[in-house]
């Protein structure tokens, strides 16, 4: 892991899936190489410091033009989640 402007960036040799992400990713037709782009690059938009069995952060990255996460779950700002 490494520092970056005051946020720490995972250099990962590997990434695994949980089935929500899979699914997710699968539906939106995004590739692996689209998910390393935004571990690497990617603004945390929001963190779950008390996710079990480790922290887990929502990224954000324009990929090609199109944002990831699915803009249609957020508001137009991506902080804020639509309810």
């Amino acid at each position: 892991m490494t520092k970056r402007n005051n946020e720490y960036q995972m250099n990962c040799s590997q990434i695994f899936f949980s089935a929500h992400s899979l699914k997710a990713t699968i539906n939106r037709n995004i590739y692996v190489d689209e998910v390393n782009e935004v571990i690497i690059h990617g603004d945390v938009i929001m963190s779950y410091e008390n996710d079990k069995p480790y922290p887990n952060k929502l990224l954000l990255k324009f990929v090609n033009n199109r944002p990831i996460p699915d803009p249609n779950l957020w508001y137009a700002d991506f902080k804020r989640k639509i309810k």
